[in-house]
């Protein structure tokens, strides 16, 4: 049955098994790409990485000069 119909007319198939195209607006669209949600954003990756190699950068100077307790009290004086 499905065989004669796909051989005759294949263009015709999916409407003649009552299958019917379905345009959706946001298929179109660049920007909601469902494929791509969970891929990380790359500027937030470098920011996170900026971050991490400031605050390790800082330790580490913290601890090399001995300045803690300075540190502490200049950050704890910030409004």
């Amino acid at each position: 049955m499905y065989s004669d119909v796909l051989e005759d007319n294949y263009i015709d198939a999916p409407h003649s098994l009552g299958v019917h195209l379905v345009c959706n607006l946001f298929w179109q669209s660049t920007l909601c790409d469902v494929y791509c949600p969970w891929l990380p954003d790359e500027w937030h990756q470098l920011l996170l990485d900026w971050i991490k190699y400031i605050l390790h950068r800082l330790l580490k100077y913290q601890n090399t000069r001995n300045v803690k307790d300075q540190l502490d009290n200049q950050l704890t004086s910030l409004p």
